[in-house]
């Protein structure tokens, strides 16, 4: 596959440099013409005709220039003629040091790894971990990926009509998540008439505090300026401009984005201080879909007697809609389900039941009794 700008080593030289430092830490070394060979399969597609003595030497100097010892062992015949030069280093325990990384490449390992480890379940998760750790000790960065709803090999595609973050707008997001500057951006709320007022795209600064991923979806988490510390998520698809500022903020120090995740049901972030209980009788038909699962991390999951369940949920009620995500997720299951507490969330699920039987009984009144176009269980 050939190189690009966008590789994270695309330097020609830097490919070659790191095909000679493996052949120089062989047992013995290795010749020029084992030297070149290494180097011509590791720079293939960056079009390398030929790997001339003079292309060696600098390389063998630019490596000498970053503190490399070079040494050249020859070899000889019965004779005593030379036959073969060999290169290898004179201390084993020289590195070619730290290497520049751009920001998304740090953020491609860290996707990597999470996806690897929670949806493949492969070693390689370990190796990616530790590649991460080095990278991430040379940069800022604050993103955490959360979301147990992505497909393991496969990204399964969305039902809904997505806008998708351009190039630019995510590069804006990163630079001022990472370097803790105020964010210009032009914002489109997903809540209210796509023909009204409250769906017209607002411009406002914000304080980007962490980049979150909830089931398959990127929000940007922050402060709506710091005049108004309370916690806001912005999703990043529906962010129409962005345009990082100069003007730095301050992380607040009891910022902690695991406080917020643990309170985190599907795709809403609340306040971890307005905090309720939510208690779940599953029938034993739902059970299936419930048992094994995460929804939490501190989630409770009782079995109960008759083969159905008992899961409690810690879940923040703060928001213009309180719990409305969860009674949406609760009426999923139909009947499957009672809720046992808290006694809002229990009226608001029964108002919604209550308000869609009427829809369906006033229909099929309309319809005197028609044929719905359903096919009767056999």
């Amino acid at each position: 596959m050939a190189k690009t700008e966008h590789d994270i080593f695309y330097k020609p030289q830097q490919h070659r440099l790191f095909a000679i430092d493996r052949m120089l830490r062989r047992p013995g070394g290795a010749t020029r013409g084992q030297i070149t060979s290494a180097v011509q399969a590791q720079v293939v597609g960056d079009r390398l005709v030929a790997y001339s003595r003079a292309t060696l030497r600098r390389d063998l100097d630019a490596l000498q220039d970053m503190g490399a010892q070079i040494r050249q062992v020859w070899r000889f015949d019965q004779g005593g003629n030379r036959t073969d030069c060999f290169y290898e280093y004179a201390d084993m325990s020289w590195t070619m040091g730290k290497v520049t990384v751009r920001e998304g490449d740090l953020f491609a390992v860290l996707l990597a790894k999470v996806v690897v480890e929670r949806y493949a379940g492969l070693p390689i998760a370990e190796d990616l971990e530790r590649v991460y750790g080095h990278l991430q000790s040379e940069l800022n960065n604050t993103m955490t990926i959360r979301t147990d709803q992505l497909a393991p090999i496969a990204f399964a595609a969305r039902g809904e009509a997505l806008q998708r973050a351009s190039a630019k707008i995510w590069k804006e997001v990163l630079a001022a998540t990472t370097r803790h500057r105020a964010l210009e951006i032009v914002y489109r709320k997903g809540w209210g008439d796509m023909t009204g007022s409250s769906c017209a795209p607002t411009t406002r600064v914000v304080h980007p505090y962490h980049i979150v991923n909830l089931c398959g979806t990127w929000y940007l988490v922050g402060s709506h300026s710091s005049k108004d510390p309370s916690i806001r998520q912005y999703r990043i698809d529906s962010i129409l401009e962005a345009k990082a500022l100069k003007e730095r903020f301050v992380l607040p120090v009891n910022f902690k984005i695991d406080d917020l995740l643990d309170t985190t049901f599907g795709q809403f972030i609340g306040s971890p201080q307005d905090v309720v209980d939510v208690r779940l009788r599953f029938r034993k038909d739902a059970t299936p879909l419930i048992k094994g699962r995460e929804f939490q991390p501190y989630q409770r999951m009782q079995s109960l007697p008759d083969g159905g369940v008992e899961l409690t949920l810690r879940v923040s009620q703060s928001g213009p809609l309180p719990l409305h995500h969860v009674a949406a997720w609760v009426l999923s299951f139909g009947p499957d389900v009672i809720v046992l507490a808290p006694e809002c969330l229990r009226e608001q699920v029964a108002k919604a039941a209550t308000a869609t039987a009427r829809v369906y009984l006033r229909q099929e009144r309309a319809s005197n009794g028609g044929q719905n176009g359903c096919k009767a269980d056999s």
